[in-house]
């Protein structure tokens, strides 16, 4: 269910990801930036390890971008936190009890829309490990 809402929500807002760069692979492939140094004294240039590096970078994003986790887990709570906040959605695709629903509901939107504010400010700076499988209702407050 996360990943279709993952995915749906990447498409709507026309985030596809779609690389565009070509693969170069070189003879020996350095592997640290430590290696950088050592690259003079073979095939590699700095200049290609550099692109060699970020190509990596690339791979590891993308990868987890399409299996749902990493960064974009944290960009869909955000944008569920924002829209979604005084209904408490954001907090069950992180994982938390349904009854939550009602507790943001009976509130009138988590005290007034309070609570639903401060979480998107700390989903929005990268606190996700925070709200995960926390059912509390003062879970921004712990």
């Amino acid at each position: 269910m996360k990943r279709l809402l993952t995915i749906c929500l990447l498409l709507i807002l026309g985030l596809q990801v779609a690389p565009t760069y070509a693969i170069h692979r070189t003879e020996t492939p350095a592997r640290d930036a430590v290696e950088i140094h050592e690259a003079k004294s073979q095939t590699m240039t700095k200049k290609a390890v550099r692109q060699e590096r970020r190509q990596e970078r690339r791979q590891v994003w993308i990868k987890r971008m399409v299996e749902g986790e990493g960064e974009n887990e944290v960009i869909v709570a955000a944008l569920l936190a924002f829209f979604l906040g005084f209904l408490g959605i954001h907090r069950v695709y992180l994982g938390s009890k349904g009854w939550l629903v009602l507790a943001y509901l009976f509130t009138f939107g988590g005290l007034f829309g309070i609570l639903p504010l401060i979480d998107f400010i700390r989903l929005a700076a990268g606190g996700i490990d925070h709200y995960r499988n926390n059912n509390s209702f003062f879970a921004a407050f712990e």
